[in-house]
């Protein structure tokens, strides 16, 4: 039987090398199937660094070039590392969860919410790293709108009290506090629980090799809150 082989250019540093031995090779080499420069980590040089790069393709490549049977064995390995990515990325909200119950319980009335959004964007951004994917601010801003606009809605009214609260002289700091900064905890924890998930299904997809769009990202990241929000209830 033939297998097919894949050749890999690790430690990929020097562009134009790289480009031309990967050429040379495809030009010797006809009969293989791909040749994938690849860097594994971030490599630092000097005060600058070179991002990882190649890791993707070479996976996706992989998967497109083996047998249905090893497809579904590779999916399944893929599975236990998102499943680690996952769990790495539910470790690092928490440290938000925290942080934002800390700035949700500061007694200065509607003060809280800007440094609240850039501590959920900043979540966002860390999980959307853990799992290796790349998008831009904007984009993670955009999707921690969506989550805020539909998560939002059920903790807006005691959010509102809160703050209102908070304009009363002796209407009581630490219950206030504690109002604010748990409204500011759910959200985030929320936030958290339904991004990771929809990663889960974005990194399972692009194991398959199917390209996930952004728009199809914020799709599902919107659905997802909307079945948490479901199970919320119940």
């Amino acid at each position: 039987m033939q297998l097919p082989v894949i050749v890999v250019l690790t430690q990929a540093l020097e562009e134009s090398g790289t480009r031309e031995l990967k050429e040379y090779i495809e030009q010797e080499c006809p009969q293989i199937r791909a040749c994938i420069p690849v860097i594994a980590r971030d490599y630092s040089i000097g005060p600058h660094t070179l991002p990882s790069f190649g890791l993707k393709e070479l996976m996706l490549t992989t998967f497109r070039n083996i047998s249905d049977e090893s497809q579904r064995a590779f999916i399944n390995a893929q599975r236990v590392d998102i499943d680690k990515k996952a769990e790495l990325a539910s470790r690092w909200a928490r440290r938000f969860v925290y942080e934002t119950f800390a700035v949700g319980f500061i007694p200065i009335p509607f003060a809280d919410a800007p440094i609240i959004a850039t501590s959920q964007v900043t979540m966002i951004a860390k999980i959307t790293a853990i799992f290796g994917i790349s998008y831009d601010r904007a984009m993670l801003t955009s999707l921690v709108g969506a989550m805020a606009g539909i998560g939002g809605a059920v903790v807006t009214g005691r959010a509102l009290t809160t703050n209102l609260l908070k304009l009363v002289p002796g209407a009581g700091t630490l219950v206030t506090g504690m109002i604010s900064g748990s409204t500011a905890a759910a959200i985030t924890l929320m936030m958290s629980r339904v991004y990771i998930s929809a990663l889960r299904e974005v990194s399972l997809r692009e194991y398959a090799g199917e390209k996930v769009l952004p728009d199809e990202i914020r799709y599902l990241v919107e659905t997802e809150m909307r079945k948490y929000m479901e199970r919320s209830r119940k």
